[in-house]
């Protein structure tokens, strides 16, 4: 990937990769008239790290990296120490917690486009982005917008820069089953977008049967994400934790039909969780397709044929068809029913995907898929708990986590704040799961690397002696509730 720069004059890399300096063009304006400074970035930044913004997860955004990134959102530092400065009106600059000469590709993403300072404290946090309060710096504002249906943007006439050549776009939403292929060829609207691997492969299909719509079908370069499943974000997944039936599931799965003929080539097989080129899945070694082998170990797991193994399911929302081929692949090699079960959209996001827990949910698996090297092990962040879950640690440390997040949420909102004997359970509690993160990392020898990622700083421990030893600090109530 090229990075060029638009907001940016240059950069500048430090020899350890750990301090980053951006100068940025003085002619760029937000769409009001106002010019963007390295300010607005700063002051981006630090709200976006606020724990009062919890809806704003760092895994989607550069600050995951960024010095004490992480224990700023748990709260366990001011903002202050926060490793982004504006130096001047023009120069913005990064220290890092570890190197990344990759930095600059991190400041693409959307998490890293500033915000007007201005009119978020004005319209607050769920009023600024509407079309009649927005000010943005891009080559185009929303004038209008209406939920689930359509949302209208025209040129912003303050923008510097190329800004093509339509005046105005409408963006229609098309509900899941309605077809927007179908809308193209009506002539009511003028491009539909074909996205993802699973749920367009039927519209991917359609287009290549039809002369007309296949003549007129572009390929555009787009991100690489990784896709595959993960077990449920309940505690009942006790039959997953043996280490031995996770790697038989994922031993049974032919990876090179599921890509060339269930997805239509619109994937290709991978068989490690992070690419090789990371400094992680550079060390991992992949997972085989090897029927022989997924039997042996699900025989030593006590579940011969299949025998004897709980009710497992896959929990999935829509039209996804290489679950429908991987349950397919589990009967056939494996002798195992997976019942397939599907849920309304927002619950299965919301609760069985990503940053919600699902306590009652089977034991089973969900569809996943991201480039998932930005979760942190060691983040006391409410996404953090999506690392339990991709890592297979066992249901009793799941939910272990869980009971400390709930008392978190409980004790931390109470008036007055904590006293010392509620900070005592909460105490030991993390001591335990600390423990057994730990003898997880020294039991598991072909998973080693998760110690890498356990142990990058702050760690979990670090995060949770900031913030009690801030609370043991402060002087009033008020700030023992902060």
């Amino acid at each position: 990937m090229k990075v060029v720069p638009v907001i940016a004059e240059k950069w500048i890399c430090s020899e350890d990769g750990k301090t980053w300096t951006i100068t940025l063009r003085k002619d760029k304006k937000w769409s009001n008239g106002d010019p963007i400074t390295a300010h607005d970035f700063e002051w981006t930044y630090k709200y976006i790290c606020s724990p009062d913004i919890p809806d704003v997860p760092l895994w989607a955004n550069h600050l995951q990296h960024v010095k004490n990134g992480w224990t700023c959102k748990a709260g366990g530092a001011p903002l202050d120490e926060l490793g982004v400065k504006a130096l001047d009106d023009y120069t913005i600059q990064f220290i890092l917690d570890n190197s990344r000469y990759d930095f600059n590709c991190w400041l693409v993403v959307a998490g890293s486009v500033p915000l007007h300072r201005a009119t978020v404290e004005k319209y607050g946090e769920m009023e600024w982005w509407k079309p009649e309060n927005f000010v943005g710096n891009g080559p185009y504002v929303p004038v209008s917008w209406t939920d689930r249906e359509e949302a209208v943007l025209v040129k912003n006439k303050n923008y510097v820069g190329e800004c093509g050549n339509v005046d105005r776009f409408i963006l229609k939403n098309f509900a899941p089953g309605a077809s927007h292929i179908q809308a193209y060829q009506a002539g009511e609207i003028d491009l539909a977008w074909i996205y993802g691997s699973s749920g367009a492969i039927g519209d991917y299909k359609y287009v290549q049967r039809n002369k007309t719509l296949k003549n007129a079908y572009r390929e555009t370069p787009g991100d690489l994400t990784w896709s595959g499943y993960q077990v449920t974000r309940g505690f009942k997944s006790d039959v997953l934790d043996d280490i031995r039936v996770r790697q038989a599931f994922a031993l049974a799965i032919d990876r090179k039909t599921l890509a060339e003929k269930v997805l239509e080539g619109r994937a290709f097989p991978s068989n490690k969780f992070w690419a090789d080129n990371d400094p992680i899945g550079s060390r991992m070694i992949g997972v085989e397709d090897n029927v022989a082998k997924a039997k042996k170990l699900l025989a030593e797991a006590g579940y011969p044929g299949g025998k004897g193994l709980p009710q497992l399911r896959f929990y999935i929302s829509g039209n996804m068809p290489e679950v429908e081929y991987i349950v397919d692949q589990w009967k056939k090699n494996l002798g195992v029913t997976v019942l397939i079960e599907n849920i309304e959209n927002a619950v299965y996001w919301n609760q069985y995907v990503w940053s919600r827990w699902s306590p009652d949910a089977e034991p089973g698996f969900v569809r996943i898929n991201s480039g998932m090297n930005s979760f942190e092990t060691g983040a006391l962040d409410k996404n953090a708990c999506q690392i339990l879950f991709t890592l297979g640690f066992p249901a009793r440390i799941r939910q272990k986590s869980y009971e400390i997040e709930e008392e978190r949420i409980q004790f931390l909102t109470k008036e007055g704040g904590l006293t010392e004997a509620e900070w005592k359970p909460l105490i030991e509690k993390k001591d335990k799961v600390e423990a057994a993160l730990k003898e997880i990392a020294a039991n598991e020898p072909s998973e080693l690397w998760r110690l890498d990622l356990y142990t990058r700083k702050p760690t979990f421990n670090e995060q949770f002696d900031d913030i009690y030893n801030k609370w043991k600090t402060a002087k009033t109530d008020q700030e023992k509730t902060e």
